[in-house]
């Protein structure tokens, strides 16, 4: 009994079931709410109510020193873009203005490091300008670090505004480089996080647990 008891116990621990897909569409988020970014008005910090809310939904996002907006909006100033209701606008002009701006996606659950499985992350990318070519470019980085994939955004040049990765590696993180120089909106994220065979800590204690009473059980025999 003890042995069978052990080996359910080791099957749970390993079929740990991934999570369902996440649709990030900025829908529910506060219009106006900001993430992390050196030049923002808070010291860099994010906006609890953004930054709180992508980190129930396994995400957290933030730009570097040359990203002068991180903001949910609903409208751009004089133009028309196709997405409707809030998006997220990644504008350039921080402490180097016109240079490119990195933002950076990165994958994660109740504040620790996870990932996501390449496949199954895809976003909405939109750019209103072709040049220079590419607008953004997208790298997808894997649980080691090291480059999983690189997509080349070019809007007007055979992408819809969907970008869609097809690595098979798990994810840590994905860059946004706006190459473009004055910034981009995106929209419609979807990903699913994986369990990577690190139980988090109440899994961990409950087959503990069973592992605790089948010992005592097989004592008591």
């Amino acid at each position: 009994m003890f042995m069978n008891c052990v080996r359910a116990c080791t099957a749970l621990l390993l079929a740990l079931p991934a999570f369902s897909a996440v649709l990030v569409d900025f829908s529910s988020f506060t219009v106006g709410s900001y993430g992390a970014f050196p030049g923002n008005a808070n010291s860099g910090s994010a906006d609890p109510a953004f930054d709180g809310q992508l980190m129930t939904l396994g995400i957290d996002i933030t730009g570097d020193e040359n990203t002068s907006r991180l903001e949910v909006i609903t409208g751009e100033p004089g133009e028309v873009l196709p997405i409707g209701g809030n998006y997220l606008a990644i504008n350039t002009a921080g402490t180097d203005p016109g240079n490119p701006a990195t933002v950076t996606i990165d994958f994660q659950r109740n504040g620790a490091s996870w990932y996501a499985q390449g496949n199954t992350i895809s976003l909405d990318v939109w750019d209103t300008n072709p040049t220079p070519s590419p607008r953004v470019i997208l790298t997808a980085f894997d649980d080691l670090g090291n480059v999983a994939e690189v997509i080349n955004f070019v809007p007007g040049s055979g992408d819809s505004g969907t970008v869609t990765f097809t690595t098979t590696s798990l994810i840590s993180r994905i860059e946004l480089l706006d190459n473009g120089g004055d910034g981009h909106v995106i929209d419609n994220l979807q990903y699913q996080l994986q369990n990577t065979g690190v139980p988090e800590p109440g899994s961990v204690a409950l087959v503990g647990g069973g592992l605790l009473l089948a010992g005592l059980l097989r004592r008591r025999k």
